[in-house]
């Protein structure tokens, strides 16, 4: 194996190693990891930085959406990245269970969080100012626009479960049944949470 200062001397540098087929040919793979630094974002593997990409003067969007997408990934893992997430408007939400759930909860002096609609794949996020701590899904929209009965009672608590993320699930028939016991058990979960 070629060592560093061999290189230097023969004055190669990272690209050289690269296009000198025999001499890439001649050395192991990890000599050529020592030349060029590596980023690791993530599962993505980058030898240069997102702000080292000079996008102003290209005229192709694809090179433009790389460089946005390198950085959005970097934040994320450098947990530097909030979701910044709209609730969408729909028509008739009085009558959905998310929204009477909603009501209920900040009438409560018992629940002591901000609820809200931000996450695309829950109904009701259960946050502090600073973090999400939980989710509610209901069986309001979200519920009838998965693909199957199996996505959503398995795969999305799954999906949720190996993300970590607390959730808990209620039903529209549990709500009308005995809607003091719903709102007990919600406050109970927000409590576990923090």
């Amino acid at each position: 194996m070629v060592d560093r200062e061999s290189l230097y001397e023969k004055g190669l540098r990272a690209y050289d190693i690269i296009t000198d087929y025999e001499f890439v040919k001649k050395c192991m793979i990890g000599v050529i990891l020592i030349y060029i630094p590596l980023l690791v974002i993530g599962h993505i593997v980058a030898s240069f930085l997102p702000q080292q990409m000079k996008t102003e003067h290209l005229r192709n969007e694809g090179i433009k959406l790389l460089k946005n997408y390198l950085e959005y990934a970097m934040k994320v893992s450098r947990k530097e990245f909030i979701p910044n997430l709209k609730p969408q408007a729909r028509p008739n939400v009085e009558w959905y269970l998310k929204f009477r759930i909603r009501q209920d909860l900040d009438k409560n002096r018992k629940f002591n969080m901000k609820i809200t609609e931000e996450m695309p794949f829950a109904d009701l996020t259960l946050r502090t100012e600073e973090a999400y701590l939980g989710v509610i899904l209901t069986d309001d929209d979200l519920y009838f626009q998965n693909v199957s009965s199996k996505e959503t009672h398995v795969y999305n608590p799954f999906t949720l479960a190996m993300k970590h993320w607390k959730f808990r699930g209620i039903f529209s028939r549990e709500y009308w049944q005995d809607k003091e016991q719903v709102i007990d058990r919600l406050i109970v979960f927000s409590n576990h949470l923090t």
